[in-house]
């Protein structure tokens, strides 16, 4: 007799077990499911929701922050930073939530902070041209030529199409042709190319002869459709 009251109340135990089971795992369900369905309307009340409903959720997080620092009918550079920062504290690997954090930061002036927030996207993603790109361009906006040319020559590494605006960036910043050449510009005849032709095209035709120099030492092979 004691021995069925033990079994009966063991099934009674697993059966309240299962159910407080099968109820967690709805409600978590649900949460996700009202987070995932309030960030497809791109309005701040809904992705603010969406936070609420996924706290630890970093991409939310991420959305809310971007839609409050791009939004150009209402910006919000503080409330993007604060949801920025949240999101790199959930996942501190995140580059993109890195790189828009540091903008906020740049757009409210704290360019330590942004200085700091584009090496945190570096680290995280270390050969992403687009990190450099960016990390480059707010180089030449607070003036450290040097750091931003080096930044300038791995952007274009990792992505050879951005040469001729590198190139443009840099001619204007400073229209020192050895250097830029020297700290910019790689040796890769695809990268040439596309600077020669920028450069002719903004009439700066004995940049173009240099570079046109330099490419023929590479000895390519060129196709007639390149020029």
């Amino acid at each position: 007799m004691i021995l069925r009251l033990s079994d009966s109340i063991s099934r009674a135990l697993g059966v309240i077990a299962a159910v407080f089971l099968a109820a967690a795992i709805c409600y978590f369900a649900v949460r996700m499911a009202l987070g995932s369905i309030a960030t497809q309307r791109e309005n701040a009340a809904s992705m603010n929701a969406a936070t609420r409903w996924e706290p630890r959720n970093s991409e939310y997080w991420y959305r809310l922050g971007h839609f409050q620092e791009f939004n150009l009918e209402d910006p919000d550079p503080a409330g993007a930073t604060a949801s920025l920062q949240k999101a790199v504290q959930i996942n501190p690997q995140y580059t993109d939530a890195w790189l828009d954090l540091a903008t906020s930061l740049e757009l409210e002036g704290d360019t330590q902070r942004a200085q700091d927030a584009y090496l945190r996207a570096e680290r995280s993603y270390p050969n992403s041209a687009e990190v450099a790109w960016r990390y480059a361009n707010f180089l030449l906006r607070t003036g450290d030529l040097p750091a931003a040319f080096s930044e300038l020559h791995r952007a274009i590494q990792g992505d050879p199409h951005r040469a001729a605006a590198a190139f443009t960036r840099a001619y204007r910043a400073d229209p020192n042709l050895d250097e830029i050449l020297e700290k910019v510009i790689p040796p890769i005849p695809s990268v040439y190319v596309d600077v020669i032709s920028e450069a002719t095209a903004s009439q700066r035709l004995a940049f173009a002869q240099i570079v046109w120099q330099r490419l023929l030492v590479l000895k390519p092979r060129l196709h007639v459709g390149e020029f």
